[in-house]
């Protein structure tokens, strides 16, 4: 009996010695909180998660050289990364999260390799995977029908229609199909995981290919109550007439060397495309710009400017030709107006008589600019005191002086006068 008892005392001895540093030794320890994780009932296609503090309590760093996983694929972590090094009092924080599949009991742990006192540290996990509740409807469309109103035979018209899973667990949509003539669905790459609470959207189109109501739907499918979208629309024949908002222009008079502009509201009438092609105009003196080029979709309308420059006298008219695809082209703007020459201007300068009785002539200079350079313009004779300017230019400001002349010689200009021709 004595025996027995040394031996178990030496026992312990050994193995005391086997888990312990010698006294003063330096090392890192190694502490987890917690260190065993219960999730309790989780939902199968949902999941939740908990944070773990990793801290060394010991008086020197801490090297990791692995971990080792005893789990299924529904229990995993996130937040510790090899290679890492925790220093003396130092923590870090990861996360350990369970997304069950199926329903039944899990549990696993994660072994945590290090230099560290205690290096063969473990985290336990356990969790119960139950199946979510049935629901009796699970995918919501909005809207849930689609009415597409009078379309073009030869076009396309579509709208968005969001899926929403308004069920308790995650579910798949597997196909969409469309019913009905000229109906047609896009958009969602098949088969398509939603979420609880997620949506995701498809395009259902009405692409009509003759006159008449049609009746469609588009069916959604997969692991839950199907869900059916009705859909309507009335194919109409194709129509394309295009509008002037003024189908005659009349100028009035215009002066020569000016000009007068309008602007005109193209637009189309009917329910199909309309690409204006050209805009040419027959009448002299009168261009265009804008409306060129253009493609109207039903209803909508473009602006086209014509301008009035006459080059001459005399009165003008003709149309502005419109062209496209519109089944009443070609458009014709009747345009009219009246080229009016510009007034002719004089300037009359009329100066004193020079007090000197050599003087046998004045000479007359002009300039744009105040203060010159001036250009001499006309002479007269010592007995002749006026001069008349007939070479002004309409909007042009003139800045006139004279001379007087004897023997031949020239005095300096005379004061500056301005002249503003309208």
């Amino acid at each position: 009996m004595p025996r027995l008892i040394a031996g178990a005392m030496l026992l312990v001895a050994i193995l005391g010695f086997h888990a312990q540093p010698a006294r003063g030794a330096t090392q890192g320890r190694l502490v987890l909180a917690p260190n065993t994780v219960q999730f309790g009932h989780v939902n199968v296609g949902s999941s939740t998660s908990m944070s773990i503090k990793m801290t060394n309590t010991g008086n020197a760093p801490i090297v990791f050289s692995g971990e080792k996983y005893f789990s299924s694929p529904s229990l995993t972590m996130t937040g510790f990364k090899l290679p890492v090094t925790l220093a003396a009092g130092q923590s870090l924080t990861f996360t350990v999260k369970f997304a069950p599949t199926v329903a039944g009991g899990d549990s696993g742990s994660i072994t945590f390799l290090s230099n560290a006192a205690n290096n063969d540290v473990v985290l336990w996990m356990n969790g119960y995977a139950v199946a979510a509740a049935a629901t009796s409807a699970k995918v919501s469309a909005v809207p849930a029908s689609a009415s597409f109103g009078s379309v073009a035979v030869g076009t396309t018209n579509s709208q968005t229609i969001q899926l929403k899973n308004s069920g308790t667990a995650a579910l798949t949509i597997s196909t969409i199909t469309a019913a009905g003539s000229g109906f047609s669905v896009s958009g969602l790459k098949l088969p398509l995981s939603l979420g609880v609470g997620t949506t995701a959207n498809f395009t259902l189109a009405f692409a009509p290919k003759s006159a008449g109501a049609v009746s469609g739907s588009a069916t959604v499918a997969g692991n839950f109550t199907t869900v059916t979208v009705a859909a309507t629309g009335t194919g109409a024949a194709a129509s394309a007439t295009l509008s002037a908002s003024a189908t005659s222009e009349n100028f009035g008079n215009v002066t020569v060397g000016s000009s007068d502009s309008a602007t005109i509201s193209l637009t189309n009438g009917g329910n199909s495309s309309i690409t204006i092609s050209s805009v040419t105009s027959g009448v002299a003196g009168v261009s265009s710009s804008g409306g060129t080029n253009v493609v109207l979709s039903p209803g909508q309308a473009t602006s086209l400017t014509l301008k009035f420059a006459p080059a001459k006298a005399g009165a003008v008219s003709g149309n502005v030709t419109v062209a496209s695809n519109a089944s009443n082209s070609p458009l014709n703007i009747a345009v009219s107006g009246d080229g009016v020459a510009a007034a002719a201007h004089t300037v009359t300068l009329n100066w004193a008589k020079s007090s000197s009785s050599s003087v046998t002539g004045y000479d007359v200079y002009r300039g744009t600019v105040s203060g010159g350079p001036y250009t001499q313009i006309g002479s007269t004779t010592a007995s002749v005191l006026d001069f008349s300017d007939t070479s002004v230019q309409n909007n042009v400001e003139y800045f006139y002086v004279v001379t007087s002349v004897a023997a031949g010689e020239q005095s300096t200009y005379s004061s500056q006068v301005a002249v503003s021709v309208p």
